[in-house]
């Protein structure tokens, strides 16, 4: 492979080196400012979450560091509350820390588990609680509840492991049990593996695409069947954008980060696409299906060259959404969380089917004209006379954000009104 035009990429140099720079400091922060920051949820918040739990709770009072005394309306003691706030707080979900409370009894063991306000996707929450995640330390002692070994939700992959570690460490900080909360997971392990043999799988295609061209369907079998359905890896703008906000965890996101690193270095070191090409499991996904019909739609030249500028406008518009947003949740504006099955909004898995289908006659299409993922990985691929060639009239790019802002309004609104 040759080294792409490395003077021709000052701008997205420039541009790259200020997102490290940026995230670098949250992820700072998220160990300091960010910590005392989210250090006190308001009493009247984690009263009400301990009410949810046990109804007879009329009052807290402070007992140390994010430690409360849970009294009774005759202000006797009925049990504890420990708080997963300060020392937790680099335990990232999918986009986020996951504060919560911990409620014991006077015997110290666990009677619920309660989250207080939190950035994770709300389809997401919503699932680590039906399926009874919450519930699982009930009745167990605060050492027992730290060596107790659970498995993550199927379709709120992250946000359940986070939880889950949130719970065991802040009680082993409680019980004292730290050796036994830092006992590797074999499950984890497993998991992390299977990730990275099939990125080193992709990577071997990356440096020797004709070689292995033969082999390709084994690589997007993999990529939908490892990377998508059993452990819903894939970067999102979601992701990205909380990334702006909270900082990076090394501990829990070291897959994304690994993902997000290779899909942006590779094309701007070496000018091809690695991670749309081969990793993406979507992309994989509305492969697999173009295969089932060899001849293809073609597209007028007027509307393709609208529809490939579209994309972009997408990545803007979504990414500053879910930057300075605030509320808005960005997770309905990319079909990715179909992986997340029992997760997913109506509204994605009706985008995701919806594209999926239009694959089999237009090649990959989400990816061409739509992904604000994919966009954001191709400022670093292209050159900086390509970002906005001159070629393309002013008149081109008006049309291409007006469809753009279209396109995010009835992906978010098939979300909210599904």
């Amino acid at each position: 492979m040759k080294l792409a035009n490395l003077k021709a990429k000052l701008p997205q140099l420039v541009v790259l080196l200020s997102i490290v720079a940026l995230i670098g400091i949250r992820t700072a922060e998220n160990g300091s400012d960010l910590r005392s920051k989210i250090a006190s949820a308001p009493n009247t918040e984690v009263l009400a979450c301990l009410k949810a739990i046990l109804p007879e709770a009329a009052s807290i009072e402070s007992d140390g560091v994010e430690q409360w005394i849970v009294k009774d309306r005759n202000n006797g003691a009925i049990g504890k509350a420990v708080i997963a706030q300060q020392t937790t707080s680099k335990i990232i979900g999918y986009s986020g820390p996951v504060p919560l409370a911990i409620l014991l009894d006077r015997n110290d063991k666990v009677t619920g588990v309660a989250l207080l306000r939190n950035d994770e996707t709300p389809e997401f929450v919503a699932t680590v609680k039906e399926k009874g995640f919450l519930t699982q330390w009930n009745g167990l002692s605060a050492s027992d509840a730290v060596a107790k070994s659970w498995d993550a939700v199927s379709g709120a992959t992250y946000s359940s492991t986070a939880i889950g570690e949130t719970v065991k460490q802040r009680l082993a900080e409680y019980s004292k049990a730290s050796a036994v909360a830092q006992k590797a997971s074999m499950k984890k392990i497993i998991s992390y593996g299977s990730i990275l043999l099939v990125l080193l799988y992709a990577l071997a295609f990356y440096c020797f695409p004709k070689k292995l061209s033969r082999y390709r369907i084994t690589l997007i079998v993999l990529s939908v069947g490892v990377l998508g359905v059993a452990y819903g890896s894939f970067l999102s703008i979601k992701l990205i954008g909380g990334w702006f906000i909270q900082g990076i965890s090394l501990k829990n996101q070291i897959i994304f980060l690994t993902l997000a690193a290779l899909a942006i270095l590779l094309p701007f070191f070496f000018g091809k696409n690695f991670y749309c090409t081969y990793v993406c499991p979507f992309g994989a996904s509305q492969e697999l299906l173009g295969k089932l019909n060899p001849k293809k739609l073609e597209l007028p030249k007027s509307v393709t060259g609208i529809l490939a500028r579209t994309r972009t406008k997408v990545m803007l518009i979504v990414l500053g959404i879910a930057i300075f947003g605030s509320t808005i949740d960005v997770t309905g504006a990319e079909p990715f969380t179909l992986f997340f099955f029992a997760s997913a909004s109506k509204g994605v898995v009706v985008m995701a089917v919806a594209f999926l289908l239009l694959s089999i006659a237009i090649p990959r299409a989400w990816c061409r004209f739509f992904c604000p993922t994919g966009a954001l990985i191709d400022f670093f691929r292209k050159e900086a006379k390509d970002i906005f060639p001159k070629k393309v009239t002013f008149q081109t790019h008006l049309i291409a954000l007006a469809v753009a802002a279209a396109a995010v309004l009835l992906f978010l609104a098939s979300v909210i009104f599904a």
